[in-house]
């Protein structure tokens, strides 16, 4: 009740309060992407779209540090990443590539979009070698694009559920995995993406279903909910906690080069994060499941987002990609008006 009126008082969040809060937001994520280009372009998302509605809640907020989590618990997987590039190197501006890709692809326009999912796909062409233990490992495998993507669908699907204001209808969350599983599908080497970012309707193409992405037409991807539980519990047979991952697994629970201001934070993520796994998970990062403690962590955990949404008011991307799909192109101003809203926010 109070903090429905108090955000119907301060609809954008504290003045002041906001602004240190957003500076501590875009020092752990990086600063918002550029919204003052492609006027009009809706993106691969859209207005509408699922992933707007859940992305654009502060719950998800742990979804990235949730999704890094589960990736760790394939062996292949981690051995892949720590090979060419581990978590200790460069953890936050891992993060912040990682967050650069999920604004882009989810809120960009359908060039950005495209040019970064284009970058990834360079980036897998040099991923590519044999673990410790002899197993055969490529980015740019289906097996493992998948797997890395679905983390992240179910990963926001999980943090919604625990954390989120209000329920997520199943027909929303279909939708949601469905359009998550064309991003994921555009990381594949198969999908030309120069061919498409060439053509001036790929991205009404993409929404439409009309380009042919074989992760999703083979059956790599799901694109609904029970298909995305199906494929994960395929993917469990191949999980497991070795060495390496125990060590990552102890980095992440307290990074070391974390900065002060940011400690505070982090635990939080790390707390309610741990309380959102499913038990076969948690059983590997030997983290037995306790009902009550995790009713305790879910609770306070929605409401420190309920005061962060008082406080800080609406999340900045979903605002950023609108104020972009409303302008036109050739508007006199459109840049002007981009480039205040981005100072804004």
């Amino acid at each position: 009740m109070i903090s429905s009126l108090a955000v119907r008082v301060f609809p954008r969040g504290v003045p002041g309060v906001r602004s240190v809060m957003q500076h501590g937001v875009h020092t752990m994520f990086g600063d918002p992407f550029d919204a003052t280009v492609d006027p009009g372009d809706p993106g691969l998302m859209g207005p509408g779209s699922a992933t707007w509605q859940l992305l654009g809640e502060p719950c998800v907020m742990p979804m990235g540090f949730r999704a890094l989590l589960v990736q760790m618990l394939h062996p292949i997987a981690l051995e892949a990443v720590h090979t060419h590039g581990s978590f200790a190197e460069d953890f936050l501006g891992r993060i912040k590539r990682t967050a650069l890709y999920l604004q882009l692809a989810n809120f960009g326009s359908t060039g950005q979009a495209l040019d970064i999912s284009a970058t990834v796909q360079r980036i897998h062409r040099r991923v590519v070698g044999r673990t410790a233990q002899d197993e055969p490992y490529s980015a740019g495998d289906p097996h493992y694009l998948a797997w890395v993507g679905m983390t992240f669908t179910e990963s926001t699907l999980a943090v919604h559920r625990a954390f989120g204001q209000r329920p997520v209808t199943d027909e929303l969350a279909d939708r949601f995995v469905a359009e998550q599983a064309v991003l994921n599908a555009l990381l594949d080497p198969r999908v030309d993406l120069d061919a498409l970012r060439a053509d001036p309707d790929a991205g009404a193409r993409l929404r439409d279903g009309e380009v042919p992405l074989p992760l999703v037409e083979e059956g790599w991807v799901p694109t609904d909910v029970a298909g995305l539980s199906r494929r994960l519990a395929e993917f469990q047979p191949e999980l497991e906690l070795r060495e390496l991952g125990r060590a990552s697994f102890r980095w992440l629970l307290d990074p070391p080069d974390l900065p002060m201001a940011q400690r505070a934070g982090w635990r939080v993520f790390v707390t309610s994060t741990l309380a959102t796994l499913p038990p076969q998970w948690r059983d590997l990062l030997d983290q037995p499941d306790s009902p009550l403690r995790d009713a305790v962590v879910a609770g306070g955990t929605r409401t420190l987002f309920d005061v962060f949404r008082v406080l800080h008011g609406p999340l900045t991307l979903p605002s950023l990609a609108a104020s972009r799909v409303e302008r036109r192109p050739g508007d006199g101003n459109a840049g002007d008006e981009g480039a205040q809203l981005q100072r804004a926010t």
